[in-house]
This record gives structure tokens, C-alpha cells and sequence, in this order.
């Protein structure tokens, strides 16, 4: 995790000199953030995170896509699902179903069909909803930080038609409906798993 990246150093220089990649940490300090961030990494520490009830996905619909590991002049369509708070949000979110490269009312779910080893591209639009911060402290390291308020949604995309058909070009016109989009917002990406 790119946000841990101090912390994960931190505990590489707890060796002593000369130990190789394969020497044992010793443990840090009782009670200090990098204590409590081993413990944490090493599944000593379990952490829980209450989802507030207006995140809850609720039901699941059905969507159609173009899968990216397929040849671009392939037209099959897998089965994909989207949550109806995210389908419900996708303007508020700044992308709309053609910049996703995805159908939401397929024709027929009988001709589609859920793959086994497939999961899409996902983008995951986080929407700040307030302007005014509050403290919160870090379940993992114990340290406080600010947050504003903010919605997330999962969408899964996938390959285009005749336009975008690459992840890297499906990717950077999502990302840029979301930097055109109103408020402040931001998104990440997972990539389409296909075994």
C-alpha cells in the first residue's frame, strides 16, 4: 500500500546492519504508530470499519461489456453487475454508461453469461460531498488526520467500439469525464482480471 510506504521502511531499518531481505523485524516500540502498523500487517490486530446505511450497495443489476483480453474485432459480451446505488449515481459521478463502454439494459441476459475467472475493469469515483473537514483517527496507525465527507462508487467498464478499445485509452476518457465533471471528485482504477 503506496500510503504506508514510510512506515514499511521504517520497520525494514528496525534490522540490524548487514541482515538481509530474509532477517526477521524485530518488534517496534510498544504503542507507537509503527507498532501498532506491524501488528496490523502481521494480522495480530483486526480492524473493522462500520458502513455507514446510505454506502450500502443495494441490489445488483445486471450490465453488458466488451471484455479488454479479447481482440478488439471480437463482439462477444460478458455479463457483468453493477450496483443500483452506483447506477442510480453515475451522473453525480461525472461518467455516463458510453464513456464506461457499458450496456445497462441488455437485451437479453439469457445470451450473456457470467464468466468464471472474470472480473472487469472497475473505476472507483470518489465524490466529496462536504466542505468542511473533520478529524478522524487512523484505525491502522492511530494517528489523526482530516477528512471531508465524501461518496464512493464502483463501476465496471470495459472495451469500446470503433473509439477507446485499450484499457490505457478507456481509462484516460474516464478519468477525464471525471476531471470535466462538476465538484470535487476524484477516481482510481482495478484492472480486469480474466484467467
Amino acid at each position: 500500500m503506496k500510503r504506508f510506504n514510510n512506515l514499511e521502511a521504517a520497520l525494514r531499518y528496525l534490522r540490524p546492519s548487514g541482515a538481509t531481505e530474509g532477517t526477521e523485524i524485530p518488534d517496534a516500540p510498544a504503542s507507537s504508530q509503527l507498532r501498532l502498523y506491524q501488528d496490523y500487517k502481521a494480522g495480530k490486530r483486526l480492524i473493522r470499519y462500520a458502513r455507514e446505511a446510505g454506502s450500502n450497495p443495494g441490489d445488483m443489476k445486471a450490465v453488458a461489456l466488451k471484455c479488454f483480453a479479447l481482440p478488439s474485432s471480437d463482439t462477444t459480451k460478458f455479463l457483468a453487475e453493477i450496483s443500483n446505488r452506483s447506477l442510480t449515481n453515475i451522473a453525480a459521478a461525472g461518467v455516463t454508461p458510453a464513456v464506461l463502454n457499458i450496456d445497462t439494459t441488455p437485451d437479453s441476459t439469457a445470451d450473456l453469461e457470467k464468466v468464471i475467472g472474470f472480473s472487469p475493469a472497475k473505476a472507483i469515483v470518489k465524490n466529496v460531498t462536504g466542505t468542511t473537514s473533520s478529524s478522524k483517527t487512523s484505525k491502522i496507525t492511530g494517528d489523526s488526520y482530516k477528512a471531508k465527507p465524501a461518496d464512493s462508487y464502483t463501476f465496471p467498464f470495459g472495451a469500446g467500439g470503433a473509439g477507446a478499445t485499450s484499457y490505457s485509452e478507456v481509462k484516460g476518457d474516464i478519468a477525464a469525464a471525471v476531471a470535466g465533471a462538476t465538484g470535487n471528485k476524484g477516481v482510481s482504477f482495478k484492472p480486469e482480471i480474466y484467467r
